[in-house]
C-alpha cells in the first residue's frame, strides 16, 4: 500500500504591513539611484562648453586633449558611479569626489562641477558619527568648491563673491545633513524609550502582589492562597483544625 504524498507546504502570503516594506524598500533605493543620475547629468552639463554641447564635436579638455562628448560622459560616470557607495563609505566617496570636483573644474574654463561633492557632502554629513571627522568632511568639500574660482575668469561673478557665494553653500549643505543625523537619532532614542517603558509594564505585570502569592486565580475567583483559607481579614486563623473547627 503505498502512503500518500505530502503536497508541498504553501509559501504564507505577505501580508499589508509586508508589502508595504518592500514597497517603501523600493522607492528608498529608485531615489537614492535617481538622485545620483540627476547629480550626473547636471555635472555633465555644467562641464561641457556649450558649443560642444550643441554639435557634438571634440573639444579640449583641460586645454590639450582632444575628446569627443560620449568619451567625456562615460569617463565622467565611471568617476561619479562612486556616489552609489556613500552610504556604507561616506568619507571615501566624498575624499574622491573633492578630487574629483577639483579636477574637473579645470576641464573647461567655464566648468563648475558642484553638484556630485554637494550630494557627497550631504551624504557624510548624515551620516558621519565623530564631530571632528564631520568637521573634516566639510572642509574638504570647501576647498574643492572654492580654491578653483580664482583660476576661473570665465565665472558670472567676481571672486571674492564667487567664493562667498560657494562656502555657504557649502555650509547650508553639511548643516542639513547633520540636522538629519540629530533627528534621526532622536528618533532612535524615542523606538528605544517606548520597547523599555513597555518591556517595564510587562515586567510589573509579571511580579506578584506579594511574596509567594500566586496570579492565578483559583476556582472561585480567587487567588490560590485565598483559595487555601486566607481571607481578605485573614490568615491561618479562618482553617479548620484538628476538630474540624476554626481557630478563633
Amino acid at each position: 500500500m503505498t502512503s500518500p504524498t505530502r503536497a508541498a507546504p504553501a509559501r504564507p502570503a505577505l501580508g499589508r504591513l509586508d508589502r508595504a516594506r518592500v514597497v517603501r524598500g523600493l522607492g528608498t533605493h529608485g531615489a537614492f539611484v535617481l538622485a545620483t543620475v540627476v547629480v550626473y547629468a547636471v555635472d555633465l552639463l555644467l562641464t561641457i562648453p556649450r558649443a560642444d554641447a550643441r554639435d557634438g564635436h571634440p573639444w579640449q579638455a583641460f586645454g590639450v586633449v582632444d575628446v569627443s562628448i560620449g568619451l567625456y560622459g562615460g569617463l565622467l560616470a565611471g568617476v561619479y558611479g562612486v556616489l552609489l557607495l556613500r552610504r556604507r563609505h561616506p568619507v571615501v566617496v566624498m575624499t574622491v569626489m573633492a578630487v574629483a570636483t577639483t579636477a574637473l573644474s579645470f576641464v573647461s574654463p567655464a566648468a563648475r562641477p558642484l553638484a556630485g561633492v554637494m550630494l557627497a557632502l550631504y551624504a557624510a554629513a548624515a551620516t558621519v558619527q565623530h564631530v571632528w571627522l564631520s568637521r573634516a568632511v566639510l572642509l574638504l568639500a570647501a576647498v574643492a568648491v572654492v580654491v578653483p574660482v580664482p583660476f576661473q575668469p570665465d565665472r558670472g561673478l567676481a571672486p571674492p563673491l564667487a567664493m562667498g557665494v560657494l562656502a555657504a553653500a557649502v555650509l547650508g549643505v553639511w548643516l542639513v545633513g547633520r540636522h538629519q543625523l540629530q533627528v534621526e537619532r532622536e528618533a532612535v532614542g524615542l523606538r528605544g524609550g517606548a520597547g523599555a517603558g513597555r518591556g517595564a509594564r510587562g515586567h510589573r505585570g509579571a511580579t506578584p502582589d506579594r511574596p509567594g502569592a500566586a496570579r492565578h486565580p483559583g476556582p472561585l475567583g480567587q487567588r490560590d492562597d485565598d483559595a487555601g483559607g486566607r481571607g481578605p481579614g485573614g490568615g491561618a486563623r479562618d482553617r479548620p483544625g484538628p476538630g474540624g473547627r476554626g481557630r478563633r
